[in-house]
């Protein structure tokens, strides 16, 4: 038991993923594009350790506000299905709102791809293949998003786990967040990411009682 508490505790920063580079490094980068302070830690956060997402986030002003509906679920969560599945609807909906700037992007591509066809008349221009890689892209984009809000849900747990004098009720934290990080392995394995993610809070505990600290993201 004392083992999987320091590997679900210690590993709720980083998602339990692989990551390429530091959340310091991504920090500094966005400081260095002139994106604010703070600002450049949480998307750096967010990011998990990718630096073309993490240049993304920064542009998406709702980014504090989905990563604030993950954070509260588990103050939602009563037991029941029913509002399990009310709370799944609102995170897919914080999803595809996740993507909108990326879809801007892909619209882009395509009509500069078509006034160069226009212009040059070019035969084999790939636009199927553009197309195919823009909807990996947004699938994959999904992905690290739902990750990035499960880490958020792992650290509301966290913070209940590390509060002092320690809850009642740390083991089940303690397990809550090692179902999460084993929730984030099974991403963009073609699971149904909804139906995990159903599944997933279903067996989450529920800190409905509780008052959230201020410090959770």
């Amino acid at each position: 038991e004392d083992g999987i508490r320091d590997v679900a505790v210690t590993g709720v920063q980083t998602c339990a993923l692989p990551i390429s580079i530091s959340e310091t490094d991504i920090t500094a980068h966005l400081i260095s594009d002139g994106i604010g302070s703070q600002s450049a830690q949480r998307v750096a956060a967010a990011a998990a350790g990718n630096i073309t997402r993490a240049r993304l986030l920064a542009t998406d002003d709702r980014l504090a506000d989905r990563l604030d509906a993950f954070a509260d679920v588990p103050y939602r969560l009563d037991g029941t299905g029913a509002t399990v599945a009310r709370i799944v609807d609102e995170l897919f909906a914080h999803l595809d709102t996740a993507t909108e700037s990326l879809a801007v992007q892909h619209q882009r591509e395509l009509e500069e791809l078509e006034a160069r066809v226009a212009l040059t008349g070019e035969r084999g221009s790939g636009r199927k293949s553009l197309q195919d890689r823009h909807k990996r892209q947004v699938r994959k984009a999904r992905t690290d998003e739902l990750r990035t809000g499960l880490s958020a849900i792992a650290r509301s747990y966290h913070a209940m786990v590390t509060a002092q004098p320690p809850h009642p009720a740390s083991d089940d934290y303690v397990r809550a967040i090692t179902k999460i990080h084993k929730t984030m392995g099974t991403l963009g394995l073609n699971a149904n990411e909804e139906l995990a993610l159903q599944a997933l809070l279903l067996q989450c505990p529920s800190l409905r009682m509780m008052a959230r600290p201020a410090t959770v993201n």
